[in-house]
């Protein structure tokens, strides 16, 4: 593990036309100075292109993940009445930095009285764990059915933007389509 951990940490992620390699170990303490520095732009503009590149090359290989959770506000008995709470998420996670980027989580609490909705409502949660990263707010909103229909589906995508020191050189836009029925069924999808 240790050398393949090494042999790693030595391939090189950026070469410049001047044959410049940057190494993982280094495009990682690059950017670490990058967030505490006091003059972000001034930082940037004193890297390489070499090192520009292999920076962005470890945001750009974040591992997006989807999933749901539930909370504990009745259980899942189809073809019942009752109310319901369930958590779906997006969320870019890097391997080679060990943490989570950022995640866009949409929250969704709906009643039924077996066949139709009686209430719902649904939010969305942001959390951005690193400088270099901002949201932008939500990009999308769209529902279809609802209170006294069989479902109700909730459409809401965000906007988030990948060194908005520099204006967002790229953005994701992460989404959650919700379809929650009368009974307690409910379907998702999630991506960017």
């Amino acid at each position: 593990m240790l050398a393949a951990l090494v042999l790693f940490t030595v391939l090189p992620l950026g070469v410049s036309a001047k044959g410049d390699e940057v190494s993982l170990a280094e495009a990682v303490a690059l950017r670490q100075q990058l967030v505490t520095a006091p003059d972000f732009a001034v930082a940037w503009r004193a890297l390489t292109q070499a090192q520009q590149r292999a920076i962005e090359s470890i945001d750009r290989q974040a591992v997006i993940e989807t999933g749901s959770t539930s909370s504990g506000i009745g259980d899942f008995a189809v073809a019942a009445s009752g109310c319901w709470t369930r958590m779906h998420y997006v969320r870019a996670i890097s391997p080679l930095l060990g943490y989570v980027l950022w995640s866009y989580e949409q929250y969704f609490y709906w009643c039924g009285d077996g066949s139709r909705i009686t209430s719902w409502q649904s939010w969305v949660q942001v959390r951005v764990n690193d400088p270099l990263y901002r949201y932008l707010g939500e990009s999308g909103y769209g529902v279809a059915g609802g209170v006294g229909q069989p479902f109700v589906r909730v459409y809401r995508s965000g906007k988030i933007c990948f060194l908005p020191q520099l204006n967002c050189p790229y953005v994701r836009y992460p989404y959650v389509t919700y379809d929650a029925f009368g009974n307690g069924d409910r379907s998702y999808e999630a991506g960017t």
